[in-house]
């Protein structure tokens, strides 16, 4: 796990351990290892005395664990920078000092440079591990402003005459100088000034730690033995026995990924948002056959929409990219049938009726539209995203191929679990073989139900046409006809006119 207080407990049992045997092996350098490890194991218990006050509100003593614990890191920072300083400034200066205890040369009587020399122990025997200390010892506390330049008493029980009146002396004064101005001047205060500016930070958001590291002790020690040692060993042998009988019995060990049982009665808060676990990437090519999803919240919406989506991982460890299978008709998802999909909460199971194949390496996503439910949380390293954020890159043309980065929670997880099939196809009972009959059945009255509408109204479209074009052939003609007439009618009544005077009339008046 990555708990840190996990880490140091086994840290503190592995001690303890090699401390215990090395004890009953009766000779001396057994017994200093043992004498060594129990030393180190009884400080880090005493360390681990710490974790009561990181659930303790009471005085604050949980949150200013929290800040310490965060200003541990800016001293790392300081500690890197200090080495080399460190390292450059004792071994540099070390060396100067020692000199005149390992070569000496031989004065002329005339005063002349001496040209004649003689090494101690004729330069043999120069190296023995405790110049390591002794080099270490010489700069460790100056950082602390122990500054002491005579008479150093070394590892050995040797005095080290120091940095004398010489050459080489006024040189290590110097370098002496230089390196306590930095290291206590400089990056002291520079470390002052990181550790203020971290508990600021800190400071506006311990409450909220605190609170989430308390949860996270409540919740381990809910799954923890009800017996108390050594005891427990007894229930750890039962979970064993348990976990070795499922993995003979259940032959479908390897193909089912995903847990829904193992829940801590909180909800993950997964509504519009995609979502999978890291935990349950796949091992073997297959098919999906089966979904199940233990629900907290329960679906509200009249159509609730739980899509399912094919995930590949990228060089960039938080991003991901959507994968079409062969026979998804060119989308990216299959969506579950919002018929099949229950207002309730606890555990559904959803039959998938899609060629859905996940290779090796890839992961199942499932997004939960906003109201469509929500699974419990568990321990499964979850990768999470917004759904609209997921949609706009998914949908986004030529995007759509585009890593989307994702939000790593490594405490947390989504209560799902799916099984895979290597089996070519999908195997299929004659009810689910019925159902798929009908289901494409609606889907073809459907399409040409559609279809014929938009014929209907074609239909009606080119008579309105044709009425309106008729409308004005009509009108055209009866306008030329109505001119001819009007012609006429002024061409009879000429005509009249000329013949009216040489006419007579009958009885009945009619024109002779």
């Amino acid at each position: 796990t990555d708990d840190g207080w996990n880490i140091l407990d086994c840290t503190a049992i592995l001690l303890y351990l090699i401390g215990f045997i090395a004890r009953f092996i009766v000779i001396e350098q057994a017994f200093i290892v043992s004498k060594i490890c129990m030393a180190l194991d009884l400080f880090l218990w005493h360390v681990r005395m710490l974790r009561l006050f990181a659930i303790r509100r009471l005085g604050r003593l949980g949150p200013k664990l929290l800040m310490i614990y965060y200003s541990m890191k800016d001293l790392v920072f300081f500690i890197y920078f200090i080495l080399i300083f460190l390292f450059g400034y004792s071994i540099s200066s070390y060396a100067l000092i020692t000199t005149r205890e390992q070569v000496t040369w031989i004065a002329n009587a005339n005063g002349a440079p001496a040209r004649n020399y003689t090494l101690t122990n004729d330069g043999t025997g120069l190296w023995y591990w405790e110049i390591l200390r002794n080099v270490f010892d010489w700069g460790m506390w100056k950082v602390y402003g122990q500054v002491n330049l005579f008479g150093i008493q070394e590892a050995d029980n040797t005095t080290l005459t120091g940095a004398i009146n010489d050459a080489y002396g006024v040189t290590t004064f110097l370098l002496t100088i230089a390196f306590v101005g930095i290291a206590n001047v400089i990056l002291l205060n520079v470390l002052v000034a990181l550790f203020n500016d971290t508990l600021r930070k800190v400071g506006d958001r311990a409450e909220d730690a605190w609170a989430f590291h308390h949860f996270l002790l409540v919740n381990e020690y809910t799954k923890k033995s009800v017996f108390v040692p050594p005891l427990s060993v007894i229930d750890y042998i039962f979970q064993l026995y348990r976990l070795i009988d499922r993995c003979i019995k259940n032959k479908e060990t390897d193909n089912t990924y995903g847990s829904i049982k193992k829940t801590i009665e909180l909800d993950s808060h997964l509504s519009n948002r995609v979502v999978f676990n890291f935990k349950d990437q796949i091992k073997l090519d297959g098919f999906l056959t089966e979904l199940s999803i233990h629900f907290c919240t329960p679906p509200i919406i009249e159509k609730p929409q739980i899509k399912l989506y094919i995930m590949s991982p990228t060089p960039d460890p938080c991003a991901f990219s959507i994968v079409k299978w062969p026979d998804s008709n060119g989308q990216n998802y299959y969506e579950i049938p919002p018929t099949t999909i229950k207002k309730m909460s606890g555990i559904q199971k959803f039959r998938i009726d899609a060629n859905m194949r996940l290779l090796s390496g890839q992961f199942l996503a499932i997004g939960f539209q906003r109201g469509s439910g929500s699974p419990y949380s568990i321990d499964r390293d979850e990768y999470s995203v917004n759904l609209n954020h997921f949609l706009n890159i998914s949908q986004s043309g030529k995007q759509s191929n585009k890593p989307i980065v994702f939000t790593n929670y490594p405490n947390k997880g989504a209560a799902f679990s799916f099984s895979i099939s290597q089996t070519i196809g999908i195997v299929i009972n004659k009810f689910q073989e019925h159902g798929n009959i009908l289901r494409e059945k609606i889907i073809a009255e459907t399409y040409w139900k559609k279809l014929i509408n938009e014929i209907i109204i074609e239909e009606k479209q080119e008579n309105v046409l044709s009425k309106m074009m008729y409308n004005d052939d009509y009108n055209a003609q009866n306008t030329r006809i109505e001119r001819s007439i009007t012609t006429a009618a002024i061409q009879l009544d000429t005509e009249r006119s000329n013949i009216l005077p040489a006419a007579s009339f009958n009885e009945d008046e009619t024109i002779v």
